[in-house]
């Protein structure tokens, strides 16, 4: 019930969610169990035009967030925690539109923006660095267009 209300007020305000994916064990974590995006699927059923972000793409698994993006074009996801060559595989089979910039929180090192962009600099051409950079966080975030 509480992400369903989260959704509605959020769809109802032109709001966007993210949504944190994968496993991540961390000795603070109160559940250290994978965040499963499938578990959501109904409220994107729901709600088809609430931006959502699949944050880290699942880390492991991208495969499943990338089969809900092929169902949902409210999808997105971002770069954190992902290699090279696994965004280079989320842009082949879903094209750059939907995919953002991640680097996560910015105290885990002192260079995760840099090691970020350098990841997906060698996993995009130039103009799929600027779409993912530029275009589709402004798409994301609701920005009128230009």
């Amino acid at each position: 019930a509480a992400y369903r209300a989260m959704f509605e007020v959020a769809n109802d305000h032109n709001l966007f969610i993210i949504i944190h994916t994968g496993n991540f064990s961390a000795i603070s974590y109160h559940h250290n169990h994978p965040a499963n995006p499938e578990a959501f699927e109904p409220l994107f059923t729901d709600f088809p035009k609430l931006r959502v972000c699949l944050a880290h793409m699942n880390r492991d698994q991208p495969e499943i967030v990338w089969e809900l993006m092929k169902s949902h074009a409210q999808l997105y996801t971002d770069t954190s925690w992902q290699t090279p060559d696994s965004i280079r595989q989320a842009i082949e089979q879903l094209g750059p539109d939907r995919i953002l910039l991640g680097s996560d929180w910015p105290l885990l090192h002192t260079n995760l923006q840099g090691d970020a962009l350098s990841i997906l600099r060698k996993a995009s051409s130039d103009p799929d660095f600027d779409q993912i950079t530029s275009q589709n966080p402004r798409i994301f975030l609701g920005e009128p267009s230009s």
